[in-house]
């Protein structure tokens, strides 16, 4: 059974499906119904989803996680779910980070838990939101305000289901991928700024390193309780603000936040101008990304929509203020208590809001 003494997930990265090591006549298989389609899917991955007798699809995306919309979703799971329902059954999720969330938080409730499998079938959630527990709904407009933590038992990347992604999916993981590599303590941002070839074609490799950094600081704060974790959220902050407000990926949203965190940490004078520049160089020619807000076609929201974002972010404390991120240097982030008055006063002088 799932145990918090341990949010280390079995993480099995291989080439492809692990068919024969899951139940299928015990599981439920959560998936994204895109998958079924033969013009965006594989046939690999169509026949690994036709195992399951037992199987739901949805359409991925954050309306999923609406909490509105809850109810009427998980009745749909439960007419599917192999009965009688009991704790040792596996509820197998295939999706992105939508799905995931949502199905992560049904095994975390359904008789107080039940065995869950995440197989993510994006990069972004591949490397991020498939490990370390974190479940969550979204209510009244604002990300991920009802949650639990629940690690899957087991968490398998499979090369080939990823691979099927579309580029602009693919791309959506460089946000992810960037924030691990200048926060995590293997220092790989080094090796990045050295790979010779597209970032497409070096995603796979720096896959192990991203998830073995991110469950080097899940591990030391599973609960998040010693603000430890909360490293992780390096670029989110403001991301999320700009996620919500416009619409936009979440792993695009998080680069944007990155750029705004590398910026004010500049600013501040905790990062080095020469260090500031060599990471916004490094991003542009590796990943071909730039501060959103220097481009044409930004439209600068009012300060007061965005801090209206802001402020209902969850890792807001009681006396008003949230734990930023800025960094020092490569693997060494700064967590700061500011006022949301600040970002904003940030935000106006970046020209990120009106």
């Amino acid at each position: 059974m799932n145990s918090f003494d341990n949010f280390r997930s079995q993480v099995a990265i291989s080439q492809s499906f692990p068919t024969g090591k899951i139940d299928v006549s015990q599981s439920l298989l959560l998936f994204d119904e895109v998958l079924l389609k033969t013009d965006v899917s594989s046939q690999e991955t169509i026949q690994f989803i036709k195992k399951f007798t037992q199987r739901v699809g949805f359409k991925g995306g954050e309306s999923l996680k609406d909490f509105k919309s809850f109810p009427k979703n998980l009745d749909a799971v439960l007419k599917k779910w192999p009965t009688p329902i009991n704790r040792s059954q596996h509820l197998v999720v295939l999706g992105g980070g939508s799905l995931g969330d949502f199905g992560g938080f049904i095994a975390s409730v359904l008789k107080r838990g039940v065995r869950l499998i995440q197989i993510p079938s994006t990069w972004l959630a591949a490397m991020d939101s498939a490990h370390g527990g974190k479940n969550g709904l979204n209510f009244d407009g604002s990300k991920n305000q009802i949650g639990t933590f629940y690690p899957p038992e087991a968490v398998y990347i499979v090369k080939e289901l990823l691979e099927t992604n579309p580029i602009e999916v693919m791309e959506q993981s460089y946000g992810e991928l960037i924030k691990m590599a200048l926060v995590g303590d293997s220092h790989f941002f080094k090796e990045i700024a050295m790979e010779k070839r597209e970032a497409r074609d070096f995603l796979w490799r720096f896959m192990p390193q991203c998830i073995e950094d991110k469950y080097a600081v899940i591990l030391q704060d599973p609960f998040e309780t010693k603000a430890i974790r909360q490293i992780l959220n390096f670029g989110h902050t403001f991301g999320h603000a700009l996620e919500s407000h416009f619409g936009w990926a979440h792993g695009d949203s998080v680069l944007q936040g990155v750029f705004f965190a590398l910026e004010w940490s500049r600013h501040r004078g905790v990062l080095s101008d020469a260090l500031y520049s060599e990471f916004v160089h490094v991003i542009a020619q590796k990943f071909d990304r730039v501060p959103a807000q220097a481009l044409d076609w930004y439209k600068r929201p009012s300060a007061k929509t965005l801090g209206s974002l802001i402020g209902a972010d969850k890792k807001m404390t009681g006396t008003g203020q949230i734990q930023f991120v800025f960094l020092k240097n490569v693997g060494q982030p700064v967590l700061e208590k500011v006022a949301v008055a600040d970002i904003l006063e940030e935000a106006k002088r970046q020209l990120w809001v009106k």
